[in-house]
């Protein structure tokens, strides 16, 4: 049964044309008088009486100063990302920004497709190569030519066998470098050789390295192999022997730097053993006349021949 005040109200609300009338809000009564909606904390409450309307609404939306301390550890979201290089070491922390994004962008030779729950990350190609490094060039001899035994011997008495250090694609710049402190192991210079066999008839080769002083010239751009003039009149005679018992029109000389061990003097970078005359299909590379980069170290090698020529 109704309360009595109820039907008095339904009485009043009869009288004045009117089939409903509020009696309570969400179970709160207020027999003849008001119920006040009270607003707390980030909501708010705008009456508007002319218009019979009552807005509630709330403070936060346009916040960004995390009011209420939420880490993203309650959310499950990203809270940094550590960067670590291939040896193990840190190269580095990235944070979200204020809307808890990390944006990856693309470096060189680098595409980043997203999809709908993926991201696929994948390389162009890239040659790989370095445009900065330092490269080589023969200076006093002719790769793959010939000299006779006696211009041999005078350049390594003199001059000796030369070699030039020039930055990669620009044959005019001369580059300072570093041999370290084991010259005589990096500069060789040796001659095939003749073995005999089972009584001469089977012969194979093997390389004689000759003992020089290597030392750096011209301002440490060119570096310089040469015997002590003392001993070229006795390996001249020795080369004389080999050539005469391999009966061969000329001896072979191979040259090598081990370009490993040469060091760029500015940028400290191993210098690239590749024929700066564009010899063979090594790591300097080039398109068309285009310089593309090149590749550090390696053994720089080149071989000409000595041949025998009657003495005066």
């Amino acid at each position: 049964m109704d309360k009595p005040w109820k039907v008095f109200l339904r009485q009043i609300a009869s009288k004045m044309g009117t089939t409903r009338a509020l009696v309570s809000v969400d179970g709160v009564e207020n027999s003849g008088g008001d119920v006040d909606l009270v607003q707390a904390d980030t909501i708010t409450i705008a009456p508007d009486d002319a218009n019979n309307t009552i807005t509630i609404g709330e403070t936060h939306s346009a916040r960004v100063d995390n009011p209420h301390q939420t880490t993203a550890a309650l959310v499950g979201a990203i809270d940094s990302i550590n960067i670590v290089n291939h040896d193990g070491t840190s190269a580095g922390t990235v944070n979200p920004n204020n809307n808890g994004d990390i944006e990856l962008s693309e470096g060189d030779n680098i595409n980043i497709t997203p999809g709908a729950n993926s991201l696929e990350i994948s390389a162009t190609g890239g040659t790989g190569l370095e445009t900065d490094l330092t490269t080589l060039d023969i200076v006093n001899w002719s790769h793959g030519g010939s000299m006779p035994l006696a211009a041999f011997m005078n350049i390594l008495g003199a001059d000796g066998l030369r070699v030039r250090f020039l930055r990669e694609g620009q044959p005019d710049q001369p580059a300072r470098v570093n041999l370290g402190s084991a010259p005589d192991e990096i500069f060789l210079v040796a001659v095939k050789t003749p073995l005999f066999h089972r009584d001469n008839t089977v012969k194979t080769y093997h390389y004689e390295y000759l003992p020089g002083n290597v030392s750096l010239q011209d301002d440490d751009t060119v570096v310089r192999f040469g015997l002590v003039s003392l001993d070229i009149p006795a390996y001249r005679n020795y080369l004389e022997q080999i050539l005469q018992l391999d009966s061969e029109d000329q001896l072979t000389i191979l040259v090598q730097l081990k370009c490993d061990f040469i060091r760029d003097s500015s940028n400290g970078k191993a210098v690239d053993g590749s024929h700066a005359s564009r010899i063979g299909a090594s790591g300097l590379i080039w398109d068309g006349d285009g310089y593309v980069g090149g590749i550090r170290g390696r053994v720089f090698e080149s071989w000409f021949g000595v041949i025998l020529e009657p003495r005066p």
